[in-house]
């Protein structure tokens, strides 16, 4: 019998398997309101429910020996979500001795809200390099109270509640820089240690780096594609402790605004990068409205 769940994040993201063949299987899931942001649950929240299926999928499959690392993940967002139950219908696309590829669809209502893909890896050549320096800045002891996200701060809704969060890193909401860049401390408020679904979770939990670049414009960033990079698990000693993440956005075209990032372990490890495709939606009246209440 598996141990319940300790975590907020595990016991928001639990599976049921109601049906599984050789190639792919479905789950019900219940998506939780504890990860609200304007319009749904938080896109790095789907990421974490996500990994967690495919990840219960491999393990499943017969000609998979031992837990293969997660390399990539790639979500397309396609609906928003609510609160409430789901399925996740997952399939696998390729399953070799090195190498396994799984796609999944998160649906709720007859709404495709989701797609997904990852690869999951066994280790290669003895090739590595990570060219990620990790930026140098206080560390969280040192960073003063109004850094740190509260309901005040004003890219706070619901699901930050998860989290600690403090800017370390470019313009401080709402000052403005000529540069979008942000980034600061972050760990899950429980401690949770972190693992590929946490590094799923946190990769989407930072606010859009595009805030902090001064333009003659008040929007939101819906993401559109996000992929998360796993490059590395954290150190043991690291596992509860605040990682350092970093976002950019460098390039908008038509209001496709393209952004990346990367997170480290608190010792200087790069985790994860990512990279994301969001669109920008004019900030009015009604998108306000749609807003959680404090």
């Amino acid at each position: 019998m598996s141990a319940e769940p300790r975590y907020q994040l595990d016991l928001d993201t639990q599976i049921s398997c109601v049906s599984r063949d050789d190639k792919s299987a479905r789950y019900d899931v219940e998506i939780s309101d504890h990860w609200r942001v304007i319009v749904g649950p938080n896109g790095g929240y789907l990421a974490a429910l996500l990994l967690k299926v495919m990840r219960d999928q491999l393990a499943h499959d017969p000609r998979v020996e031992g837990k293969k690392p997660t390399r990539s993940l790639t979500l397309q967002y396609l609906n928003p979500s609510k609160p409430g139950p789901a399925t996740i219908s997952v399939r696998n696309e390729k399953v070799s001795k090195r190498l396994a590829v799984i796609t999944a669809r998160l649906e709720q209502a007859g709404v495709l809200i989701t797609l997904a893909t990852a690869h999951f890896g066994d280790a290669r050549m003895a090739v590595n390099f990570k060219d990620h320096p990790m930026p140098m800045c206080d560390k969280p002891s040192a960073v003063a109270p109004e850094r740190w996200m509260s309901p005040a701060h004003p890219w706070y809704v619901a699901f930050r509640d998860q989290f600690e969060q403090c800017t370390t890193i470019g313009s401080l909401p709402p000052s403005q820089s000529e540069r979008a860049l942000s980034g600061g401390w972050m760990r899950f408020r429980d401690l949770r240690p972190l693992d590929d679904i946490g590094l799923a979770a946190i990769s989407d939990a930072w606010y859009p780096s595009l805030v902090t670049k001064r333009l003659d414009a008040s929007f939101h960033c819906p993401t559109l594609e996000h992929t998360v990079y796993f490059h590395s698990a954290p150190p043991v000693e690291d596992l509860d402790q605040f990682c350092l993440v970093q976002f950019e956005a460098k390039a908008s075209t038509d209001g496709f605004v393209e952004e990346t990032g990367c997170i480290w372990s608190a010792s200087g490890q790069v985790l994860a990068t990512t990279h994301q495709l969001a669109a920008l939606t004019e900030w009015n009246d009604e998108s306000r409205a749609r807003r959680p209440a404090r």
